[in-house]
C-alpha cells in the first residue's frame, strides 16, 4: 500500500491519434509519476531511483501500475494467492475417521522406552 501511495497515474499530456493503426498500439495511454520522501518533503524521481530506493524489481513495479489503473478509487484488491482451498486437501471428516481406525487398535509402549 505505501508503494501505491507514491506513485500516481496521470493521463499522457499529448497524443497522436492521426499516426495509422501501428502506431495507435504502441501510443502510451498513461503516465506514471514516482515519489519519495526526502526530509519530510515529497521528490518525484525515475523509475529506476524509485525502484533502488525501496529495492523492488521492474515486474513488481509494473503490476502494481496494472493494479492502480484497473482499481476504480486507486486502492488495490489484497494479493489473493495462496488464499484458495486445495482440491487435493483431506476433509476433517476423513481425518476424524482415520484417527478412529487407529483408536481401534491396541496401544502399547515403544521398546524404546522400557526399561
Amino acid at each position: 500500500q505505501t508503494l501505491c501511495e507514491r506513485m500516481a497515474i496521470l493521463d499522457t499530456k499529448t497524443s497522436y491519434p492521426g499516426r495509422g493503426k501501428s502506431c495507435a498500439t504502441h501510443n502510451r495511454l498513461i503516465t506514471v509519476s514516482y515519489s519519495v520522501i526526502v526530509d519530510g518533503k515529497k521528490e518525484n524521481v525515475c523509475k529506476t531511483i524509485f525502484m533502488g530506493v525501496y529495492g523492488v524489481t521492474r515486474g513488481k513495479v509494473d503490476i502494481l501500475v496494472e493494479k492502480l489503473r484497473a482499481s476504480s478509487y486507486g486502492i488495490i484488491e489484497t494479493d489473493m494467492r495462496g488464499r484458495h482451498q486445495p482440491p487435493n486437501k483431506t476433509s476433517d471428516d476423513e481425518i476424524s475417521g482415520i484417527h478412529q481406525f487407529i483408536d481401534i487398535y491396541p496401544r502399547h509402549e515403544s521398546h524404546y522406552a522400557r526399561l
